[in-house]
């Protein structure tokens, strides 16, 4: 945890009600956080710029420490601009704060009922809560927002198919629809495929990948994958040789290709 010094450094210019702030930067430091949600600054304090409490692997740039610092300060004097609550939410989301963050979307919502990134920001939190209702409740509220939104389409699918596979098919096709060029949703469909044992589709799909240039080393091997299913099994090997030439490490291909021999 930063020392309150470090952390009061980065603010101590021109924010009012600097008492206070102490105040609640020692309720944080404390341990006391969640005894004081409501204090007028504690929520600055949870936007601690150092970058060991966000929760990246590097250390912020000096613009990013200026822009985070910019946006606490917009919180404070504009409280209902919904854009700066769903920000913040993001932020408390990657710092592992999931309750403050789900707090600041809601914030968002109640002030912009229209607002995507917010339901989206929600879908993601309660995935990761492992609460598929509301996840689910909030990934389709954000795409009757914005239907052409791929991640959120794909966040859809994955959900579906860990929870109820046969919805997923549709928002997996719809990704590619949207990202036609990006290989991908086509590793994305394929893992689905294979799953649910949908070879064809499967063979079908990834072919077609191929017939784009698509090319990657996963992509291979869930083909050959399929072929072998399909008992395809010149076809499934050439794919798992292929996959081998761009990664020649790479394990999933050389243990399939094993498998194969034995079967051979």
């Amino acid at each position: 945890m930063p020392s309150i010094n470090n952390f009061l450094k980065g603010f101590s210019d021109g924010l009012p009600g600097m008492k206070d702030y102490r105040h609640a930067s020692r309720l944080y430091f404390d341990d006391n956080f969640k005894l004081a949600p409501k204090h007028k600054y504690l929520y600055h304090v949870v936007f601690d710029l150092d970058e060991t409490v966000i929760g990246t692997s590097r250390p912020f740039t000096n613009n990013e420490r200026l822009e985070l610092n910019m946006l606490v300060k917009a919180i404070d004097l504009q409280p209902n601009i919904a854009v700066y609550h769903s920000n913040y939410g993001n932020i408390l989301y990657h710092s592992n704060k999931l309750e403050f963050a789900i707090q600041e979307h809601k914030k968002s919502i109640k002030l912009d009922k229209k607002n995507f990134q917010s339901f989206y920001g929600l879908g993601v939190i309660y995935s990761h809560l492992k609460n598929y209702q509301f996840a689910e409740d909030n990934y389709k509220k954000a795409l009757s927002l914005d239907d052409n939104s791929s991640v959120a389409h794909n966040n859809l699918a994955n959900l579906y198919n860990h929870i109820n596979p046969n919805k997923a098919e549709h928002h997996y096709l719809k990704v590619l629809e949207l990202t036609p060029d990006d290989p991908m949703p086509y590793i994305n469909i394929s893992n689905y495929y294979l799953k649910n044992t949908k070879y064809k589709k499967c063979v079908e799909t990834l072919e077609d990948a191929l017939s784009k240039q698509l090319k990657t080393k996963e992509l291979l091997n869930n083909l050959g994958i399929a072929y072998l299913a399909t008992k395809e099994t010149e076809k499934s090997r050439e794919m798992f040789e292929e996959a081998l030439k761009i990664d020649p490490g790479y394990k999933p291909a050389l243990d399939n290709l094993e498998n194969l021999k034995n079967i051979s």
